[in-house]
């Protein structure tokens, strides 16, 4: 019986992680993507839309900006949280290379800012 859960939630698993790879080239703005959060929901950035009719801040770590990010999700939460910050904060991403996360892909390949204004 244990072989035959894992053996689902391994196909649930790797199905998860390998369909919105290529997704992003047929997104039409911001709001088409979800991203995991740092304690590990995962988010659509719907929520955003209209949010207060303000600016909202959204933070994606990420270590390929001079490695300034090299800890765990666990260690840059506690870092934030020891400055009292208030935006949202998303899981440790690649913003570059082929294991980039697609909403990064998308916003890099969208012209003029495209992608931040959803036109």
């Amino acid at each position: 019986m244990r072989l035959i859960g894992s053996t689902v939630l391994l196909s649930v698993l790797l199905q998860a992680m390998s369909a919105p790879t290529e997704e992003w080239q047929t997104a039409t703005s911001i709001y088409n993507f979800s991203a995991t959060d740092i304690d590990g929901n995962v988010v659509s950035l719907e929520k955003y839309r209209y949010a207060e009719r303000g600016l909202r801040i959204l933070a994606f770590p990420s270590n390929q900006f001079g490695n300034q990010e090299p800890g765990n999700e666990t260690q840059i939460k506690q870092f934030a949280e020891s400055y009292h910050v208030q935006f949202d904060m998303f899981s440790k991403i690649n913003v570059n290379g082929d294991n980039a996360h697609p909403l990064w892909k998308w916003l890099k390949d969208q012209p003029n800012g495209k992608g931040f204004m959803g036109k």
